[in-house]
C-alpha cells in the first residue's frame, strides 16, 4: 500500500514542476494541493504509509527536493530575462537565500 503514497508524491512533484514552469512561482501550492487531494482520497492513511513518511512535514521536504532539482532548469530557462533585468546585488542576495531558505522554510 506504500505504492499509493509514492504515486501521490510523484504526481505532486510533476504537477508542482509543471505549475512552476507555467507560472514561474507557486510550486509548493501545486504540490501541496495534490498532496491534500491524495490525503482526502485516503492514499496517505497510516495504513498506506508503513514507514511514517507521508505526513505534511514530509510532503514539504519532498517538495523542497523537487524544487532543488528543478532550480537549475528554471534558472537556465529564465536566463534571458535575468540578463535583461539583472541587478547584481539582488541576484547575489536572493539566489543563495532561496537555495538555503527553501529547506529551512
Amino acid at each position: 500500500r506504500m505504492i499509493e503514497a509514492a504515486i501521490v508524491f510523484s504526481i505532486a512533484a510533476f504537477v508542482g514542476n509543471f505549475g512552476v514552469a507555467l507560472t514561474g512561482f507557486g510550486m509548493a501550492i501545486f504540490f501541496l494541493f495534490v498532496y491534500n487531494v491524495g490525503e482526502f482520497a485516503g492514499a496517505m492513511d497510516a495504513d498506506s504509509c508503513t514507514s511514517n513518511r507521508c505526513g505534511i512535514k514530509d510532503a514539504v521536504f519532498y517538495q523542497t527536493i523537487s524544487l532543488f532539482a528543478a532550480l537549475p532548469v528554471l534558472l537556465y530557462r529564465s536566463r534571458n530575462v535575468i540578463r535583461e533585468h539583472k541587478n547584481k546585488t539582488l541576484l547575489v542576495a536572493f539566489i543563495p537565500a532561496t537555495i538555503v531558505g527553501t529547506p529551512i522554510g
